[in-house]
């Protein structure tokens, strides 16, 4: 197993933080989708999970993070070996709106639990999504804590077509498959069953 897998896995059963349970279905995502480019709103292990499925994929991530690129736990060598990666730090109010990219396979909300910044940052970012891209919003069903993001997601999405589930476990991760045509292209895979 691939060093990096095995992190992957040993995280998913370590329960180190909330996301521990998803980072095998992120990976899997990324991966499965043949993700060109995804946006991730707070970085971390996440982002190394994304990194090494786009490795696979050729795509790239683009990660905006209020804290210093130093909190996603790679060294300055590893960082340094990521060309694909964009690291924009600041707050999603000023590095959004100067984001040119559009046409994103998947975007992963993670970073931040006051639902008025959620229900911003996605009414920003779903007029750029492909057809059939997936945002990712974490904390959307946190015991003992009720943050709103499921709320957030839910007027963010009005007047969208989309299918949503929410995993109940890891405090709850909402998927939202965008269907409608945004004017960015279609998520398009080329995996085949081998014969």
């Amino acid at each position: 197993m691939d060093d990096i897998l095995k992190r992957i896995y040993e995280r998913h059963h370590g329960n180190t933080s909330g996301f521990s349970r998803h980072y095998l279905l992120l990976y899997t995502l990324v991966l499965g989708l043949e993700a060109k480019k995804v946006l991730e709103f707070g970085s971390g292990f996440s982002s190394i999970v994304i990194l090494e499925a786009l490795r696979h994929t050729g795509g790239r991530l683009i990660s905006t993070d209020m804290r210093p690129v130093s909190n996603t736990g790679m060294s300055p060598e590893e960082i340094a070996e990521h060309p694909e990666w964009t690291y924009l730090e600041g707050n999603s109010l000023t590095t959004i709106p100067v984001l040119k990219e559009t046409g994103f396979d998947l975007v992963l909300h993670d970073g931040s639990h006051e639902w008025r910044v959620v229900l911003r940052d996605l009414k920003r970012i779903i007029p750029r999504m492909k057809q059939d891209g997936l945002i990712l919003v974490h904390d959307t069903h946190h015991r003992g804590k009720n943050f709103h993001l499921l709320l957030a997601t839910q007027f963010a999405l009005l007047g969208v077509r989309h299918e949503k589930v929410t995993l109940p476990y890891g405090y709850g991760l909402t998927i939202t498959r965008i269907k409608g045509d945004r004017g960015h292209g279609r998520v398009s895979t080329t995996w085949e069953k081998a014969k």
